[in-house]
């Protein structure tokens, strides 16, 4: 002031402080004054620190007024350049991440170092920076590993097993990043690897059935056998159902309940037809795609006397001259039961006079002289008893 007196005294205010990040003001609760500033002596201090990444520039005004007593006053603006040095630490970032969970199905996965995630970060490095990523984990093998790509500051996040849910189904990585520039910064990401079930495990069928399953050919009902199987997969890939997979052309003879596995024989069988048997019953998951385990219950079936013996044959032609006590021919019979028990055959005729019959043999002998051209009937019977007082 180029007055005099009280009239060149000078006090100074600093009146407004704007900030500016490009071309947007903040406003004035955004952000913290970084100056102090001394009415006295007008100097205008550094007390905090500025901040690039909150804002480039900063401008005040400052006022300048006399003491006289009409003051007279005048302002000027200074703006102040804020420019950028790499004081932030970088933001560790990796793909497929949401709320630092890495979700993976595990046939995803299921290849030797087969890449999980990309790990990066932003902002990007000065090129005079560089930048080191450390992978840690409590595990006692070497489960995860990362691999430059490309000289880049970019990493594949790998597996170096394949990955099984129902082995381990969650997994906790930590990530540090130190990045080395005028300042040297870190910083960390913690991320939980959580591996989603695919359906990889057939149904494994519990106590399957061992022997054989006796019951009589009459039978018209019996519970055979209760299939039951468990699926470590979760979810759907866990539901189980039930069937008969093979039962050799006698599906009609079975029933299973695809939900409870309980096997029925609801048809009797025929010993003369099938006296052993083995049906293939199915245990199937209910995953993409569906997985099936197969057990076979054999079923052994118990003749009954329920055929009758029949005769081969019940004409005999012999020739008349036939000497007496000769053997004229060999009655047989078949028992349709299959078994292995002895036939005895017996001559019902009375009088007999005609013919012998060997009862254990069958074979037929002449006791007298025959006319040509007779012909005579005579009842024969074949039993399993030793003596018709039995049969």
């Amino acid at each position: 002031d180029v007055d005099i007196g009280s009239n060149s005294r000078i006090r100074y205010l600093l009146s407004v402080l704007r900030a500016f990040k490009g071309n947007q003001e903040l406003d004035s609760d955004e952000f913290n004054s970084p100056f102090f500033f001394n009415v006295s002596t007008s100097e205008v201090w550094l007390s905090g620190e500025l901040d690039f990444e909150t804002y480039d520039r900063l401008q005040f005004t400052i006022e300048a007024i006399d003491f006289g007593q009409t003051p007279r006053w005048n302002t000027s603006a200074i703006v102040v350049y804020v420019t950028d040095v790499f004081d932030t630490p970088p933001r560790l970032r990796l793909s497929n991440v949401v709320d630092n969970v890495l979700q993976i199905r595990e046939d995803e996965g299921n290849e030797f170092g087969a890449v999980l995630s990309i790990i990066f970060f932003s902002p990007k490095l000065p090129a005079y920076a560089t930048a080191n990523l450390t992978l840690m984990t409590s595990y006692e093998e070497d489960l995860f590993s990362i691999r430059l790509i490309n000289d880049k500051p970019e990493w594949s996040l790998r597996f170096n097993h394949e990955l099984d849910r129902e082995t381990q189904s969650l997994y906790e990585i930590y990530f540090r990043l130190e990045v080395h520039n005028n300042v040297t910064t870190q910083t960390h990401i913690n991320v939980t690897v959580v591996i989603l079930d695919y359906n990889d495990n057939p149904p494994v069928i519990q106590d399957p059935p061992t022997g054989c399953v006796s019951f009589p050919e009459d039978t018209s009902y019996k519970i055979l056998y209760t299939l039951n199987a468990i699926d470590a997969d979760l979810e759907e890939s866990a539901i189980v159902s039930y069937s008969i997979f093979d039962a050799h052309g006698y599906e009609s003879h079975f029933r299973i309940n695809s939900t409870s596995g309980l096997v029925e024989l609801i048809t009797p069988l025929d010993y003369e037809e099938v006296n052993t048997l083995g049906v293939v019953l199915a245990a199937t998951d209910a995953g993409t795609p569906p997985l099936t385990s197969t057990v076979t219950l054999n079923l052994c079936l118990e003749n009954i006397n329920d055929s009758a013996i029949t005769f081969d044959s019940t004409f005999l032609l012999f020739p008349v001259n036939s000497p007496l006590h000769s053997k004229l021919a060999t009655i047989q019979a078949t028992d349709g039961d299959g078994t292995s028990q002895p036939i005895f055959y017996y001559l019902d005729s009375v009088p007999s006079e005609l013919f012998v019959l060997d009862t254990e043999t069958g074979e037929l002998f002449l006791t007298t002289c025959l006319t040509h051209g007779l012909t005579i009937e005579r009842t024969f019977r074949a039993s399993h008893c030793a003596s018709l007082t039995e049969d």
